[in-house]
């Protein structure tokens, strides 16, 4: 960053005092503890990034937590759950996972991969809240012990 400012249109050197001031407020922002807001930011930047999930028959399926994934996912789980009250365990149902392979899955398996990412999304959210209600929030928050 430059220790410079604009002053009538002309960039000019900071004073003593300015930057000694700039520095005091450079090394203040470096050592304040962790706020909420930068907690909500991991939490959903984790979310966004999305996990691996074990689905029986199929294997590991990575997938993201976006909004669009969630809810091209419970659109899957509705339709996985009709198919099974429809008595048709054999239909099919395509879902492209975060690597772009598209897996078939049958009812069962889309039911399993929704309820597996229901309650990972809830880890998160819970992993999030336990840390923005500690006080200090712990300045390694970021660090994967503290999330599922």
């Amino acid at each position: 960053m430059m220790d410079t400012k604009i002053v009538n249109g002309v960039r000019v050197e900071l004073s003593a005092e300015e930057k000694a001031a700039l520095e005091a407020e450079r090394a203040a922002a470096a050592t304040a503890p962790p706020t909420a807001k930068q907690v909500i930011a991991e939490r959903d930047r984790r979310i966004d990034e999305g996990t691996t999930i074990n689905v029986p028959g199929i294997g590991n399926i990575p997938t993201s937590g976006s909004p669009v994934v969630q809810a091209d996912l419970t659109s899957l789980a509705q339709a996985a759950q009709i198919a099974i009250a429809a008595g048709n365990p054999e239909a099919m149902f395509p879902f492209r996972d975060r690597t772009g392979t598209t897996h078939a899955l049958t009812p069962e398996q889309v039911v399993s991969l929704f309820m597996s990412g229901v309650n990972w999304l809830a880890s998160v959210r819970a992993a999030a809240w336990a840390l923005m209600d500690a006080d200090p929030i712990p300045a390694d928050f970021t660090d994967d012990q503290h999330w599922p």
